[in-house]
């Protein structure tokens, strides 16, 4: 536990693109697993306490519930840890287990979010117990917009693109597995073997780290929404205080001039620039979702930014994917999803030009940051093909309820289209390494016309 919480840190905060949600959710099974039984075989230690829980059954139950509250501390969704438990991890559920790992799930997230309302990094920021939203909602979306029943015509587009690049994700990964494990085999030494699963993340470390740097450098700086030059004030930024057309202010300069900030009539101009690549690559992951998932801002991004960006991200993710480090995916695949759900979104703009909530509400929803938002929702339903604990974690983490049809119509298209083409990557791992698991549906085998039995 020790050490796969630490190689998490340093994995997240190296600039990997991964995520610390995996990782959370082993440690929740690990601390249901060893908690509950108070022995360790590993430590020779066997004390004389829970010893009603040494069994099976029991230990199954306490493992599921650390996973939720791994979810639910990962996330601040108690109600999609529950969910996720429930639809993923276990496979055998009663009510009993219900209110017992919603009452773990809760109480996870009330003691994350206590030291989130305190600390920030390890510096004590006081406001002790004072739930913030910037901090209880992972990516907070703080301007609703109206659903359009036009809107579900986009969503299921992103639903179908969900599905075939979350099979196309899988299908890399295993391959990619794949070759992992061939070439450490065919290495017979076990001290050169343990350099390879040290040697392959400092790698894509390397490689991360410079596309990170180097890339932004191809491209060139960018002009705010609402700028000026001298006296000209551009005619793309509207000047509603309630709904300004813009860009945000934490976008990154790069080597970009940063100039100067004037406001005129509520609105705020400036003469300075900003590079898009560094403002999607040069931030934590999570930071980057909130750029792709904001509101009002049509123009941010190009399309060459976008499309550069995606190729290199989902394959460098796919790779980080299983190596010899604590890591999860789920940051990798919001982001990518963002990406491409951001693409779609900044199509339709360029078809029908650019709505805001103040000048056409009715066409609002055209709104490249809340396709990113559905883009997102539909690539973790083609990746991991889960539903309902999906949904409810993505309206835990981002608080946009009116957006709640549009996912739940893309995440089962991207289920149904990956189901199609491949298996989810969490049972396609599990037979990948022999681990035994019992399908839903029996396998039955045929000889011509006779069932053929098994033996167990």
């Amino acid at each position: 536990m020790v050490v796969k919480f630490f190689s998490c840190c340093c994995a997240v905060a190296s600039g990997l693109p991964v995520g610390p949600e995996g990782p959370m959710i082993h440690l929740g099974g690990l601390v249901g697993a060893g908690l509950s039984q108070f022995r360790s075989t590993t430590l020779q230690c066997h004390l004389p306490f829970f010893t009603r829980f040494r069994n099976s059954e029991d230990r199954r139950n306490f493992i599921s519930a650390g996973a939720a509250a791994g979810v639910a501390s990962a996330f601040g969704a108690p109600v999609g840890g529950l969910l996720f438990a429930m639809e993923e991890v276990s496979s055998f559920w009663n009510m009993k287990l219900s209110w017992q790992t919603f009452f773990c799930c809760m109480v996870s997230t009330v003691t994350t979010d206590l030291f989130n309302s305190a600390f920030t990094g390890f510096q004590y920021m006081g406001d002790f117990g004072l739930f913030k939203s910037n901090k209880y909602i992972l990516f907070q979306v703080t301007d609703g917009i109206a659903v359009n029943i036009l809107a579900f015509l986009p969503t299921v587009v992103i639903g179908v693109l969900g599905g075939v690049f979350g099979a196309l994700f899988n299908f890399t990964n295993l391959k990619i597995t794949r070759l992992r494990r061939r070439i450490v085999t065919y290495t017979k030494h076990a001290s050169l073997q343990k350099v390879l699963r040290i040697a392959e993340p400092l790698l894509v470390t390397v490689i991360m780290v410079s596309v990170s740097v180097m890339l932004p450098a191809a491209f060139p700086c960018s002009k705010f929404t609402c700028f000026f030059d001298g006296d000209t004030y551009s005619s793309t930024c509207t000047n509603h205080p309630s709904s300004p057309l813009h860009t945000e202010p934490t976008v990154q300069s790069y080597d970009c001039p940063e100039g100067i900030r004037v406001v005129v009539n509520g609105t705020t101009f400036t003469n300075g620039s900003f590079n898009q690549v560094a403002t999607l690559l040069m931030v934590p992951g999570e930071r980057a979702i909130q750029h792709l998932f904001s509101r009002n801002t049509h123009l941010e991004f190009d399309y060459s930014v976008l499309l550069t960006v995606l190729p290199i991200y989902f394959f460098l993710a796919c790779w980080a994917a299983g190596m010899s480090i604590a890591s999860g995916i789920v940051v990798p695949m919001l982001f990518i999803g963002g990406i491409y759900g951001r693409l779609v979104g900044l199509a339709i703009v360029s078809m029908f030009g650019v709505h805001t909530a103040d000048s056409s509400p009715y066409w609002a929803w055209m709104d490249p940051g809340a396709f990113a938002l559905i883009g997102a929702a539909s690539f973790f339903g083609g990746v991991s093909r889960l539903t309902v604990s999906l949904t409810v974690i993505m309206m835990e983490i981002t608080n946009d309820v009116q957006f709640l049809l549009p996912i739940m119509v893309a995440i089962m298209v991207a289920k149904w289209v990956g189901d199609f083409l491949t298996h989810p990557l969490y049972h396609a791992l599990l037979e990948f390494k022999c681990i035994p698991f019992l399908d839903a549906e029996p396998v039955i085998v045929t000889d011509g016309q006779r069932v053929i039995a098994l033996p167990v």
